[in-house]
């Protein structure tokens, strides 16, 4: 994983109501002319064609961001408490895959989703249990390749995954971030719709 810290990580944001825990489009023009003198009225110009740009190059590749909803399977892991095998210096650091801050609420994504279903750092996203219960978190950080689709939650204290640790669920997109978000706007942003999407539940 690629993941740079930063210290003094802010308040708790994300939600984890689980007891066994212990605790595209497009528009058409609409024109319209009143009659007139076609001899002393200009002849209006063509309607500008509202067809999207032919894809050249690498924009053949490129996904479409994912919408609202979307929806995928993956497992529940957790990184960055202090006995993690798998801790690398960004990590230990606390910064996240866009030199953003870790902080409880941020979540790693395998690139592969990321890739797949568009997702963008910042993005809201849940990951339900097959039994109802639910994790929030933002997009602030990337596993590595190879894993599989994976959830995986910054979880420093090693308090907030537990026996649930490697369960299957599903993770749905509940709320987009705007493209190209780094650093402290990533954080800012990613836990500004976190607090909106709770609030809504």
């Amino acid at each position: 994983m690629s993941r740079p810290r930063i210290p003094n990580p802010p308040a708790l944001l994300i939600t984890l109501p689980i007891p066994a825990w212990g605790a595209a489009s497009s528009g058409t023009a609409d024109i319209s002319s009143a009659e007139s003198d076609v001899s002393q009225t200009p002849a209006a110009p063509p309607a500008p064609d509202a067809s999207p740009p032919a894809l050249s190059g690498s924009d053949l590749t490129a996904t479409p961001p994912a919408q609202d909803g979307t929806t995928f399977s993956a497992r529940l892991t957790h990184y960055g408490y202090s006995h993690d095998p798998y801790m690398d210096s960004n990590t230990r650091a606390g910064i996240g895959h866009s030199n953003n801050s870790l902080h409880v609420g941020v979540v790693a994504l395998d690139p592969g989703s990321q890739r797949q279903f568009g997702i963008r750092s910042g993005d809201v996203v849940s990951f339900t249990f097959t039994d109802g219960a639910k994790i929030y978190a933002y997009v602030g950080d990337t596993t590595a390749e190879g894993l599989g689709p994976r959830f995986d939650l910054y979880d420093p204290l090693d308090n907030l995954v537990g026996a649930r640790d490697g369960q299957m669920g599903t993770v749905t997109i509940e709320a987009r971030a705007p493209a190209g978000l780094t650093g402290s706007a990533l954080q800012a942003e990613g836990s500004r719709l976190l607090e909106a999407v709770q609030s809504g539940q």
